[in-house]
């Protein structure tokens, strides 16, 4: 609902003797109105057409930093402790991530308790700075690309019994996963095979174990089953192919332990893992997308030259080849175990999929990788929308019969027409760029598994790209005693 001038200037009239210092000894009440009117971003509520609520702050044109600015947050007296301010800044913050923007700061007085206690308790950090400008009022900041650790997440998190278990914690995707977590008021328990001062995600997680490697199967399994017993973890993420794999093959060891393993069913996994298989099952097309057909490598090429050959349960670009003439062929088959594919050129487009296995939703957030580590995480990115891929997804997640998150993998040719390649039943290595334009893949993944009756509807963003920068970390330092860190090296 808009807001008309008279009805604003009226609101900020009534509110003015709330705060510390009356609004009317700071601005001119009129004026004040008609700037917020012009250039502000309004988050208004309104009571049986009455504005009771406002939150105004501005999200353009902003300074080198890049965050947004809180001028006011006001709540008529007789509206006051109704959780209106709360939910009025969060929807500002909600503004800010479809915006793309990176955090957003305020000042508030150090006598409005009730102000101190509420931002504080959204996960909003004080900011202590020589130069700040209004040094007797509390600057706050919050990061919107960080995670957030509020209070009462730390509190619930401190006990026993709320705690997940994620896998490979040194994977791409990982810091995402875990701040979701937090997000979500769970303990999270970190493994990987690699030692804790390896990993700098293992700063971010509450507790630490090393384990085998996925690859040695029923070692791998008992170890998380000792760390969930020990930790109390109810359930368990996996984060890589290979992980995915052996915990689908071992799900009953898990089931009967009362331990949850967030991953599609068996029968998707296996389906998603084989590409023959894959290749089979969506033999007679998708609606809007082509399907890149797959056949076994034999003495005869099934497709026209280029084609690319790679494992039939390849894993992150793992042995792919490609073959550009009969000679090539000849000398590369027959090779056990492999597939080949017609070589298609184009970006990659990948797709992270959320879908709700009562309601149906699914949620789709689209990206084009620019850029790629030669196992294929993108480290820059275009996020978008588009209609064809989106229901295309929603097809294939139903056919598949996917629970929680997975991600599409498709090749967007120079015609603009899209490519079915594969999917991986994990979340992808890009999924930050997917909760940077404001959705919760990790929450929205739980409610898939915790009975709950939908996920949150996918809200409007804007397109925008996005690049990975690597930042270094001190995950451990001793005085002197460089004997026991060189026995991780053993």
């Amino acid at each position: 609902m808009a807001i008309a001038k008279t009805e604003l200037t009226r609101f900020l009239r009534d509110v003015s003797d709330l705060f510390p210092i009356p609004l009317s000894e700071k601005v001119d009440i009129g004026g004040y109105a008609e700037k917020l009117l012009s250039c502000a971003t309004l988050v208004p509520e309104f009571r049986e057409g009455r504005l009771v609520g406002l939150v105004a702050g501005y999200t353009d044109n902003l300074p080198p930093e890049g965050l947004a600015y809180i001028a006011l947050v006001g709540v008529r007296r007789d509206f006051q402790r109704c959780g209106i301010a709360k939910k009025l800044v969060e929807g500002f913050i909600d503004v800010c991530r479809q915006k793309g923007i990176r955090g957003l700061h305020l000042y508030t007085d150090a006598e409005n308790r009730g102000a101190v206690h509420l931002y504080r308790g959204m996960g909003f950090e004080r900011v202590t700075s020589f130069e700040d400008r209004r040094p007797n009022d509390i600057h706050f900041r919050m990061m919107l690309d960080r995670p957030i650790a509020r209070p009462s997440d730390v509190a619930v998190r401190a006990r026993k019994g709320s705690a997940a278990l994620v896998t490979a914690i040194g994977s791409f995707s990982a810091e995402a996963v875990i701040s979701g977590l937090h997000r979500s008021g769970l303990r999270v328990v970190g493994c990987d095979i690699n030692p804790r001062a390896w990993l700098a995600n293992a700063i971010d997680v509450d507790v630490f174990h090393k384990i085998p490697a996925a690859k040695d199967g029923e070692s791998f399994v008992a170890a998380l089953l000792d760390v969930c017993r020990e930790e109390e973890a109810a359930c368990i993420l996996p984060l890589t192919d290979y992980e995915v794999d052996a915990l689908s093959v071992y799900r009953g060891s898990f089931e009967e332990k009362g331990i949850h393993l967030l991953l599609p069913s068996k029968r998707a996994v296996e389906v998603c893992r084989n590409k023959l298989m894959f290749s089979s099952c969506f033999e007679r097309g998708v609606d809007g997308v082509e399907v890149v057909p797959a056949k076994p490598v034999g003495d005869v090429c099934p497709f026209a030259f280029p084609v690319v050959c790679k494992p039939v349960d390849g894993r992150s670009s793992e042995g792919v080849v490609v073959l550009n003439s009969r000679a090539e062929w000849m000398a590369f088959a027959p090779r056990d175990g492999y597939v080949v594919q017609p070589f298609v050129r184009g970006h990659i487009a990948t797709v992270d999929v959320v879908r709700h296995p009562f309601s149906g939703r699914v949620v789709s957030v689209p990206r084009i990788e620019l850029l790629r580590t030669p196992n294929g995480a993108g480290t820059s990115v275009f996020v978008f929308r588009d209609v064809v891929l989106e229901r295309a997804c929603t097809l294939l997640a139903e056919k598949l019969d996917v629970v929680g998150c997975v991600n599409f993998e498709f090749i967007r040719d120079a015609d603009g027409v899209y490519h079915l390649l594969e999917c991986n039943p994990r979340f992808s290595g890009g999924l930050s760029f997917t909760c940077g334009i404001g959705y919760d893949v990790v929450g929205n993944h739980l409610a898939c598994f915790s009975g709950s009756e939908d996920i949150e509807p996918l809200q409007d963003y804007q397109p925008r790209f996005f690049a990975r920068r690597y930042e270094q970390w001190t995950t451990w330092a001793g005085d002197g005693d460089v004997a026991s860190a060189l026995e991780e090296l053993s």
